[in-house]
């Protein structure tokens, strides 16, 4: 059984089951908010995971 999608999104009544998909949600659909910034290259993702990618690929670093 799956489980109940518990968060609702208040601009569009999305639902999600985790507080950080709803958190991704609201930056990337109705704020278009990057939070996390490549210090090197200040290259913005919606995703922590994406701008670690980024720094290992691209500056061939790993994230602090």
């Amino acid at each position: 059984m799956k489980p109940l999608k518990r968060l609702i999104c208040n601009k569009c009544e999305a639902p999600f089951e985790k507080k950080q998909c709803l958190e991704h949600h609201m930056n990337k659909v109705h704020l278009n908010f990057k939070p996390y910034e490549c210090d090197l290259c200040k290259k913005a993702f919606f995703i922590e995971a994406h701008m670690k990618r980024h720094l290992k690929a691209s500056h061939r670093q790993e994230a602090k």
